[in-house]
């Protein structure tokens, strides 16, 4: 059994409810956590209140969240990103990390 989780959070705009729940789900884990934001999600972290405050509510607790460099690169959203101190790197190579790593991966 894994007691590690990254928790990729896929969903953005039409399905914006069930991003939230993997970001909240993300906040109240008891075990090791990892946060990865890819493609339409990256785009509610910039542009959506409810949702940057529950990054800001994993970074006070030192779960720092990571997204796609690319994608931020291709919506032109990057500098909000780094604004709330996601992390931004090629997400394949991170999310294949995490999982070398013993991560168990949950997609919301």
């Amino acid at each position: 059994m894994a007691d590690k989780l990254a928790v990729i959070i896929l969903s953005g705009n039409e399905n914006r409810d069930r991003a939230l729940l993997g970001l909240k789900f993300a906040l109240h884990t008891t075990i090791g956590t990892r946060v990865v934001l890819f493609g339409a999600a990256e785009k509610l972290a910039a542009e959506d209140e409810e949702f940057k405050g529950v990054v800001k509510q994993l970074i006070d607790k030192n779960i720092i969240p990571g997204a796609c460099v690319n994608i931020a690169d291709e919506e032109n959203i990057k500098e909000r990103l780094l604004e709330l101190k996601i992390n931004l790197k090629p997400v394949g190579a991170l999310i294949s990390d995490y999982v070398k790593d013993g991560y168990a991966p949950i997609t919301f």
